[in-house]
């Protein structure tokens, strides 16, 4: 948007003084939209969705070696984004533009050559591609680990609910997994754990754990660079394995060349 924090809260207070309506309900979790915002939302998202992407395409329209990839937040940061400068190379003059949403199926830009997203086995589409199974562990910085030596069964956690990092980014067709459903697969009774600390990104959550703030939940495919680097490490040895996990899918009905090749590409660098 390439507007600062405080010019955006300006124009959104400018907005609701316009409107005499309460838009957004600000609290100590994030703010949330108002009754009158969600109905302004309903009305609005359609028609500003299609006039952002009738300006992308006149924008791009004489930009024919781009390549569009929509990825959801997380693969991006962690996967992605380390991995630019070796796509850059691999498709030469061809523009790589990234996308991120928390669901990039939903929403989806006109001009989309690449998803890549987390899903249900039964979400993916025929000719999807399986990249990366959701397997979850227990990760922490390895400061925290000496210090907390008390902590090594998933039982343990129970007792140490403050230092939970959870996650609290809702979505309408992807559910990630989360402390209740990580330890009630080790036979955990959760009643009662409540929420310690939310963020509503995964990154933030991954940078609070590494400077050694709590305990979070670790996604096999996207913390091992920081696994390998030794930024993390596990606090027990305990997986859980869903029926979910990330898979690539072409947009178009006559993917580009390009878009051949990255798709190949990304699905050897992760078979590796």
């Amino acid at each position: 948007m390439k507007l600062s924090q405080p010019s955006l809260s300006q124009r959104i207070r400018n907005l609701e003084t316009a409107l005499d309506q309460q838009l957004f309900e600000r609290g100590p979790k994030g703010v949330t939209l108002t009754r009158d915002g969600q109905a302004l939302y309903r009305k609005l998202h359609r028609p500003l969705t299609e006039l952002a992407e009738q300006f992308w395409e006149v924008s791009n329209s004489k930009r024919p070696d781009r390549l569009l990839i929509a990825v959801d937040f997380a693969f991006a940061y962690f996967w992605l984004l380390p991995r630019l400068p070796a796509i850059r190379e691999k498709l030469g003059d061809v523009d790589v533009c990234v996308l991120t949403s928390q669901e990039p199926s939903v929403d989806l830009v006109s001009g989309t050559d690449l998803i890549i997203q987390m899903g249900e086995a039964g979400q993916a589409l025929a000719d999807a591609t399986w990249l990366i199974k959701e397997k979850v562990s227990v990760v922490c910085s390895p400061a925290f680990k000496d210090l907390h030596p008390e902590l090594r069964t998933p039982g343990d956690l129970k007792d140490a609910k403050a230092y939970l990092l959870h996650l609290n980014a809702p979505s309408r067709t992807t559910h990630w997994c989360n402390w209740e459903e990580w330890l009630n697969a080790w036979g955990v009774d959760t009643a009662g754990l409540g929420k310690g600390t939310v963020f509503n990104n995964y990154e933030m959550i991954v940078q609070a754990t590494v400077r050694g703030q709590g305990i979070a939940l670790g996604w096999q495919g996207l913390v091992d660079d920081l696994m390998r680097s030794n930024a993390l490490t596990e606090l027990m040895p305990q997986v859980f394995e869903t029926e979910r996990g990330y898979y690539m899918s072409h947009a178009k009905a006559t993917p580009s060349r390009s878009a051949i090749e990255l798709h190949n590409w990304i699905a050897r660098e992760i078979a590796l």
